[in-house]
């Protein structure tokens, strides 16, 4: 979990109201619990010490889930931006001048490469390759296969 928020908002979300939050690395949003019977009947019976506080339900999208995003008119003043990832969807319900940004934002972080922590590990890897190859070159040379000519022509090749 990393940086800082790039954007927070108030959405409607599946029928309820969340705080949406969109990260460098993902989208997380909140949003309270509804006061239900079983919550009523049990704040009446330990005298609201019990059931009547909201539970907070909160999700996470990782950027590198979202497969899409888009935008649809969700009535006089608001578009829902629709996030689409492997195994789910979501739409938050906001204004059109914020869904617009929003989708942007999310765009952005999508074509955004991710920073590799193998990077480190691929250089030796390739350099190994070369090491390899020019092994290879120098048997082919000794046993006779290339010429002194062919193998200074290879090793020009491998080194670029």
């Amino acid at each position: 979990m990393t940086g800082e928020p790039l954007l927070q908002f108030k959405s409607h979300v599946e029928g309820k109201n969340a705080d949406v939050t969109i990260w460098p690395d993902r989208i997380e949003w909140a949003q309270l619990g509804k006061v239900t019977m079983t919550r009523l009947t049990a704040a009446a019976v330990t005298g609201g010490k019990v059931g009547m506080r909201k539970g907070s339900d909160t999700n996470v999208l990782p950027i590198r889930a979202v497969q899409g995003v888009s935008t649809h008119r969700a009535g006089i003043g608001y578009t829902t931006v629709e996030v689409v990832s492997a195994g789910d969807r979501v739409g938050f319900r906001i204004s059109k001048d914020l869904a617009d940004q929003v989708k942007e934002t999310i765009l952005m972080l999508m074509r955004e490469p991710e920073p590799s922590p193998s990077s480190s590990i691929r250089e030796p890897t390739v350099a190994t390759s070369l090491a390899d190859e020019l092994s290879k070159l120098s048997q082919l040379r000794d046993q006779g296969v290339l010429s002194d000519e062919e193998f200074i022509a290879q090793k020009a090749r491998l080194l670029g």
